[in-house]
């Protein structure tokens, strides 16, 4: 399916950038709501998507951008990674499928079409699962894309509402451990409110 590829080749962009920009212009928190676990990150606000319909938490020490003109509906990044050549970060990027499919179906189609046009790459697990009470499909990889110098590690989630993808794509490079967590934890709060 040809359009799967659209959310998934706009991360071969957002991935080579890095993230980091100017500050958290645009978000819209609606309240501090504190984690139950002890080893999540602590949540800063809860963010609200209202032109998308979606919300997720940004945590503590995470800026949170909207941005249009970079085709993600929202990008958030590690302020402390950013001082580096590359900041870790975490974007939605949202796609109307003309037809719909499962969550499994639409990564399969957007990664055959995909991996072609990256380099050295290194797949490292595929998972389905429910995030928001939503299907979803979760690959991780490493890779080179054609325009960055360093290779990056990715984890990416499309989640599926009817005929609505929504790929959460968590993009690092050496420190992609470091803010792991902090990355799972905004994609496990992703909902439809």
């Amino acid at each position: 399916m040809r359009s799967a590829i659209g959310a998934l080749a706009l991360t071969l962009a957002l991935a080579a950038c890095g993230g980091g920009g100017s500050g958290g212009a645009g978000s819209q928190p609606t309240g501090s709501e504190p984690t139950a676990s002890a080893t999540a990150p602590a949540v800063a606000e809860r963010y609200e998507n209202e032109t998308h319909g979606f919300a997720l938490d940004r945590p503590e020490g995470w800026v949170l951008e909207e941005d249009p003109s970079t085709g993600a509906a929202v990008q958030l990044y590690a302020l402390a990674s950013a001082a580096d050549d590359f900041a870790e970060n975490v974007n939605v990027v949202v796609e109307e499928l003309p037809a719909e499919l499962t969550a499994t179906e639409y990564m399969d189609a957007a990664w055959a079409q995909l991996e072609p046009q990256l380099e050295g790459v290194e797949q490292i697990g595929r998972e389905e699962l429910t995030v928001g009470g939503m299907p979803a499909a979760s690959i991780e990889y490493r890779a080179r894309f054609p325009q960055a110098p360093d290779p990056v590690h990715l984890l990416q989630v499309a989640v599926l509402d009817g005929r609505t993808a929504f790929v959460i794509t968590y993009t690092g490079t050496e420190e992609f451990d470091r803010y792991r967590a902090d990355a799972e934890a905004i994609i496990a709060s992703f909902s439809r409110p």
